[in-house]
């Protein structure tokens, strides 16, 4: 599983798909129109020429919107179909290879649909798939919608795939803050993975010193640091950052999907671990938690300490 930010998905895929080719791996993408056109030119600047792998089978493509169309009606997902049509695919691509690369966006057009249900069917069948034939699966899924679901649904998601991929934009800047015009609020859905980490540090310190915050940042940074990996490395769950300013306070705050609430526990002197919620309550001005339907939400306060302009 990948998740990538529109100006991403050519380099992505395009990488999957290059890579496999140069181990003599027949490869099957199933996307966009849209995202098939810019494969094929990122393909060019790598070296291939699509139309003769397409000619040698060794890349067979098709349209996502159409093939979706084909297995799914009226909301339900035509397993039968859509084996039918994957054995197929499989039989006039796999030649003497061993396996095959495959990348789809059926489940990206299905998850932007709202359809989590069908969402997790899809992914679960591929498992299914995967006892019977030999493929490598990418599955990608658009960054942004992550934020849009809830993060129950996600962590559904990431569960049903043996890897997570964190977007390419997670090794350089991460999501934007802050601007000329400071805002008040900024919220960004993250992935669990430790990746996910250093670029919440980021998107924190970024969005901190937009608003004049400076002297906060590396408590700040630090302390949401310690709440995000608990939810990663505890929790094991997607999670939500938020970060606002009001009434001269600035409130972080940590929601995920795992169990259980956050607490403070004593490390011995050699553990590697165990002192997140100690170096949370020794640095922030308050912190607390609260158990929520469906997981849970860990949040420090500090005082703000950049001068506010007074209205006239």
């Amino acid at each position: 599983m990948v998740t990538f930010h529109d100006g991403d998905v050519a380099g992505v895929v395009a990488s999957y798909v290059s890579e496999g080719l140069a181990l003599g791996e027949p490869v099957v993408v199933v996307a966009t129109l849209e995202h098939l056109a810019a494969l094929d030119e990122t393909l060019i600047g790598l070296g291939w020429v699509p139309a003769a792998l397409r000619a040698d089978d060794r890349l067979r493509t098709l349209d996502a919107t159409e093939t979706l169309a084909s297995f799914f009606v009226d909301g339900v997902l035509d397993t039968e179909a859509l084996r039918a049509c994957f054995m197929s695919v499989l039989a006039g691509i796999r030649g003497g290879s061993s396996g095959v690369r495959i990348f789809c966006e059926l489940v990206t057009l299905l998850w932007e649909r709202g359809e989590v249900a069908a969402v997790l069917a899809l992914e679960a069948w591929w498992n299914e798939r995967a006892a019977e034939q030999s493929f490598t699966l990418l599955c990608g899924y658009p960054h942004s919608v992550l934020g849009e679901h809830s993060l129950a649904d996600v962590g559904r998601v990431c569960e049903l795939h043996s890897d997570i991929l964190p977007p390419p934009s997670y090794h350089a800047h991460g999501p934007e803050a802050g601007g000329e015009s400071p805002v008040e609020e900024s919220s960004w859905a993250f992935l669990p993975v430790p990746q996910a980490i250093p670029v919440l540090r980021r998107f924190v310190s970024a969005t901190l010193r937009s608003w004049g915050e400076e002297a906060l940042v590396p408590d700040a940074a630090l302390v949401t640091s310690e709440m995000a990996t608990n939810a990663v490395n505890h929790a094991d769950s997607p999670f939500h950052a938020s970060i606002v300013r009001a009434a001269g306070v600035v409130r972080i705050a940590i929601v995920d999907s795992g169990p259980g609430a956050a607490a403070q526990r004593t490390a011995a002197e050699d553990d590697l671990s165990g002192r997140g919620i100690v170096i949370v309550d020794a640095l922030a001005d308050r912190w607390g938690h609260e158990i929520l339907h469906a997981g849970k939400v860990v949040w420090a306060e500090f005082l703000s300490t950049a001068p506010r302009a007074r209205s006239a």
